[in-house]
Order: structure tokens, then sequence, then C-alpha cells
């Protein structure tokens, strides 16, 4: 009887928090009467940023303010370049089935910083400082210097800290604790 009613008050404690953090999400802004964006194919965001590819008019690119987003401009052609993206506050980073990676900045007139073919198709990309980790599957991790457009049609060097012959499927990092997180194929994790 005690473990049924400590079950019930705590669903009921739950329940509340859910309720209460419901009641914090709301609408801020409805866009759908101001900007026609017609087949979205993928979004992402920085703090500062937000990006949406469309199929038919490619990449548009939006400062994000506190009170609304600001259209900065629309690139056509991006979407054949790839469907997936991540950003972080400096650039954006768009790649697909192919061997290329397109860098973004947002704040450009031309909206591309730089792009490079890649040894194998990117699965991941992380910048931490000024360079940029690329997951790249059989091939390993590996790194490109974004200090100029330059240096990132440069080749790629490949970590080998990773291991050899090991698959690299995920990187993310956190610029906090200027930390890198590497996730294998063999589900190991690795921290630099």
């Amino acid at each position: 009887m005690m473990r049924f009613k400590f079950s019930t008050g705590f669903l009921i404690l739950i329940m509340s928090v859910i309720s209460i953090q419901a009641q914090d999400e709301v609408l801020i802004q409805d866009y759908s009467q101001l900007m026609n964006i017609p087949s979205i194919r993928a979004i992402e965001a920085s703090p500062t940023h937000l990006y949406i590819l469309s199929d038919q008019d490619g990449m548009a690119v939006f400062r994000i303010k506190p009170e609304n987003l600001q259209w900065l401009y629309t690139s056509s052609g991006m979407q054949r370049r790839g469907y997936h993206l991540s950003a972080d506050v400096r650039f954006a980073y768009m790649f697909g089935e192919n061997k290329r990676l397109t860098i973004l900045e947002p704040t450009s007139v031309l909206g591309v910083y730089s792009a490079t073919l890649l040894p194998q198709k990117p699965l991941a990309a992380a910048r931490l400082q000024n360079k940029l980790y690329v997951a790249l599957g059989e091939s390993g991790l590996g790194a490109l210097s974004l200090d100029t457009p330059e240096t990132v049609d440069s080749e790629i060097s490949i970590i080998q800290d990773v291991g050899r012959n090991v698959s690299v499927i995920d990187v993310i990092s956190s610029p906090i604790t200027n930390q890198l997180f590497v996730l294998t194929a063999n589900s190991k994790l690795d921290v630099f």
C-alpha cells in the first residue's frame, strides 16, 4: 500500500512539473504569414542565426533577435550541396551524400566561406577554436584549419590519436570546456 501511495504521489508531482513546463512554452511569433519558404528540407540554428534549407529556394539565412527574425539573404542552388546541417556561433556546415563539405558564413554577402572535397563522405562536423573536426567514417577523424578560406580547401589532416582502422561516426564540441567528443563505430567515446 505504501508503494502505491508513493507511486501515485510521484506521478502527480511529475505531471505537475510537466504541466508547469508546458505553460512556459508559448508561441512567440508566427512567421507563416510573413515568409513563405516552400519545400523546407532542413533547419539549423546557432545562438545568432537560423538556417532554413529549401528544395526550391536554396538556403535562407536569418539573424535571430529577441523580438523577431531578420532575413539576411537567400542563396539559390545550395540544396544541391546536401541536406545535413550543423552550426555554431561563427559558421554553418553543410554536407550530403558526396564528399563535398561547404562552410557557410552567415554575415558574408556570398554566404559561402569555403568548400572542399574530402577523402570520404562527411558524417558530422564540429568546430573547436579555429579548427573544424570532421567525422569521416572509415577514414577516421579529420581536421581543417578555418583561418582562411584557402586553408579550408587544403588537404585535411587525419588525427592519429583516435587509432588506426577506427571508423569515426560522430563528433561534437564543447566550446565552454574546450573539449571535443568523438564517437567511433565500436561504441567508444574519445575526449580530446
